[in-house]
This record gives C-alpha cells, structure tokens and sequence, in this order.
C-alpha cells in the first residue's frame, strides 16, 4: 500500500513538474519577444510567418537555428538574424544568403534574400545581428504554435490542468496529514511499546 503512495506521488510531482516547465516556456517566449530569441544548448526554434522563403520554408513551418561562428557560415546558408531594415527592426527574419562582403573597416556583412522574393535584402546582416544558421525545419508546427500563443489558448491549456493538479494534490495531502495523526495515536486497549 506504501509503494502505491509513493508511486502515485511520484506520478503527481512529475506531472506537477511538466506543467511547471510549460509555464516557464511559455514566460519565456512571452519575454523574448522584447529581449531576445531564447535558445536551449545553442538552438532556437522560430516560427515562418511570410511567404519569402516559400517554397523552402512555407508559413506555419518551425525553422531550427543553430549558433555558429561567423566564420562558419557561408554563400547559400539559410541564416535567422535581426534585420536593420526599420520596417522589422527588432523582429527575427530568416533568408539565404547570397554573398558574403567587406565593409570599408574591413568588417564581414551578408546579403541575404527571401527564396520567393525577386530583389535581395536592402540592409546587409553584420554578425552581431546573426541568431544562427538553420540546421533544419518542422512542417506546419508554427500554425499550432500561432493557436497556441492566444492567452486564452494558454490558460485551458497550462493553468487550469496545473490548478486542478494543485488543488487535488493538497487535498491528497490533507488526508494523508489526517491520517497520519490517526496512524500515530495508539488504539484503545493496545500498549504502544509492545511490553507484555
């Protein structure tokens, strides 16, 4: 019976723990959209909102970045990168590249272009602006992921399941404290210390 309650605690605070790393991604892609692409172990995973890299990469597809050296990229490299061009400033962006230039301090910068758009990029891409190279992409996820990001999507989805398992966990908690006074009080007529 003892191994049944540990299991099932187990089970709980696993369950507990889940939801509890889901509300932390979830934070944390809410406060990425002002500070930043999160990343776990040097990837990122960004959602394709416009046709410019159709047909490699169609809207609603998940792109896989890597963190790469400058060095290590090159001509023809799908790169996600903060673009200078006022219009998305701040917004990730992800193009190929279609050659690697100098500037005049002698400073490597990229032009890049949308697959399915007819003229490359007006502003060039300098390192410090680079998120990583794409390693790989996940179908039609981002449209999930867009669904998903409604708050109210979120809220049925992490916070009740996570209140209910709170709420069914402190009241398991309270029997187990309840019947555990009345397991240690010793029954009438019985001798606690077992002496004959």
């Amino acid at each position: 019976m003892q191994i049944k309650k540990i299991i099932s605690r187990s089970i709980s605070v696993l369950v507990f723990l889940i939801f509890a790393a889901g509300i932390f991604v979830f934070v944390t892609v809410l406060i990425s959209k002002t500070h930043g692409v999160p990343d776990f172990l040097g990837y990122s995973f960004l959602n394709v909102s416009t046709s410019s890299m159709v047909p490699t990469y169609p809207v609603g597809t998940v792109v896989i970045t890597k963190k790469v050296e400058a060095g290590e990229i090159k001509a023809g490299d799908v790169i996600s990168f903060y673009s200078s061009d006022p219009e998305i400033k701040g917004i990730p962006n992800t193009h190929r590249i279609v050659s690697i230039q100098k500037d005049k301090e002698g400073k490597i910068y990229y032009i890049t272009k949308g697959d399915n758009n007819s003229e490359a990029d007006k502003f060039p891409v300098y390192p410090k602006d680079l998120i990583g190279k794409v390693e790989g992409s996940i179908g039609s996820v981002g449209k999930i992921l867009d669904k998903l990001q409604n708050r109210y999507v979120m809220f049925f989805l992490l916070i009740v399941p996570l209140v209910i398992i709170v709420l069914f966990e402190l009241k398991n908690m309270a029997k187990l404290i309840k019947h555990g006074d009345e397991g240690d009080k010793p029954e009438i007529g019985t001798n606690p210390k077992n002496e004959e």
